[in-house]
C-alpha cells in the first residue's frame, strides 16, 4: 500500500482488510496495532459502541481516505449492544457496504472473538480478504516471547517463570 506502483506492476489489486479472530485476551487488537505500526502508516481506530453508529463509521472511512494510505482498525466487531431495548450484534452489512466503496488505499483491520458471529458479507473477497487465527499461547511460546522481551533493559529481580 506504501508502494501502489508494485501492485500495479503486477496488475494486483490491493487488499481491503485483515479478520483478526480468536479466544478474548490473546492480543488481538495488540497485533492490529502492531501491523499499523510496522507498516508506518496512520490509523483510525472504531471500538465500542461507535461500531453501531455508522454514520461515524463513514466519516472515519471519509477521513481515512482523505489521509490515504491509512489503516482503520475495527475492534471487536462482534460485540454486542443494547439497540432500542434489544441485544443486537453491529450492521455487517452496512459496514461491508463502507469498505466496498472506500478508496482503495485505505486498508481495515478488524478483530473478533468468534467468527461464527461475522457475518459472511464482511469476510467476502474485496472487503476482509484475509483471515488470521490467533489462538491461545501456550507455556513455550508464552516464554519465548517473554525471553525476547527481558533482553531489553529491565529490573533484574522479574520473575520469568511467574510471568509464564
Amino acid at each position: 500500500m506504501k508502494n501502489p506502483k508494485e501492485l500495479e506492476r503486477f496488475n494486483t489489486p490491493p487488499p481491503k482488510g485483515l479478520l483478526i479472530y480468536g479466544p478474548p485476551s490473546v492480543g488481538k487488537s495488540m497485533l492490529a496495532h502492531a501491523f499499523a505500526k510496522e507498516a508506518e502508516m496512520k490509523y483510525l481506530e472504531i471500538s465500542g459502541s461507535k461500531l453501531f453508529d455508522i454514520e461515524y463509521i463513514k466519516e472515519v472511512y471519509q477521513s481515512a481516505s482523505k489521509n490515504a494510505p491509512c489503516i482503520v482498525i475495527l475492534e471487536d466487531i462482534d460485540i454486542k449492544g443494547l439497540v432500542q431495548g434489544t441485544i443486537t450484534y453491529i450492521s455487517f452489512s452496512d459496514i461491508a457496504k463502507v469498505l466496498e466503496s472506500t478508496d482503495a488505499m485505505v486498508f481495515t483491520i478488524a478483530t473478533a472473538e468468534d467468527l461464527d458471529v461475522v457475518d459472511p458479507a464482511l469476510t467476502a473477497s474485496g472487503k476482509l480478504d484475509f483471515l488470521v487465527e490467533v489462538s491461545r499461547l501456550d507455556k513455550e511460546a508464552r516464554r519465548f516471547f517473554i525471553e525476547k522481551i527481558l533482553t531489553m533493559p529491565c529490573d533484574p529481580k522479574i520473575n520469568e517463570e511467574r510471568i509464564v
